[in-house]
C-alpha cells in the first residue's frame, strides 16, 4: 500500500477507493455475533492487514474512501443495500454480493458523501 499510495500521489491521481473490511477495530463493533466470535479466533491476520493499510491511506494526501463490508458472497447485483458510517448488522451474519459491492465503490468515484470517510456496506 506505501508503493501504490506513492505512485499515486507521483502521478497526480486524486482519489483511492480502498476495500476494507468490518472486521477493523473501529466497525466491528457493528458486524454480526460471527464475525465478532470469529475474529479472535479466525480473521485476526485479515484484520491486521486492513488495519496497518488504513492508516497509510489515512496518512496520505489522497481523497480516500475506506469501504468497509461484510461477509462477501457471490450473489447477484441487486442494487439494494445499507451503507453508512455507522450502521449495524441485522442478524448473526451480515453479508453483500461483490457485484453490490463494486457497485457501491464505483459509485464512490463520482460522489463525495463518503470522503475521507469509511462506510460499511451491507444488507
Amino acid at each position: 500500500m506505501i508503493n501504490i499510495v506513492a505512485a499515486m500521489e507521483q502521478a497526480d491521481v486524486k482519489r483511492l477507493i480502498y476495500l476494507s473490511g468490518i472486521v477493523v477495530d473501529e466497525s466491528r463493533k457493528n458486524a454480526g455475533l460471527l464475525i465478532r466470535c470469529l475474529e479472535p479466533i479466525l480473521l485476526r491476520t485479515e484484520k491486521a492487514g486492513h488495519e496497518a493499510r488504513e492508516n497509510i491511506i489515512r496518512q496520505s494526501g489522497l481523497g480516500w474512501t475506506l469501504v468497509r463490508v461484510a461477509a462477501l458472497t457471490t450473489g447477484e447485483h441487486k442494487s439494494m443495500y445499507r451503507n453508512g458510517e455507522d450502521i449495524k448488522a441485522q442478524g448473526i451474519l451480515a453479508n453483500i454480493s461483490r457485484a453490490d459491492v463494486a457497485d457501491f465503490m464505483l459509485d464512490q468515484l463520482t460522489h463525495n458523501t463518503f470522503l475521507r470517510k469509511a462506510p460499511i456496506v451491507m444488507y
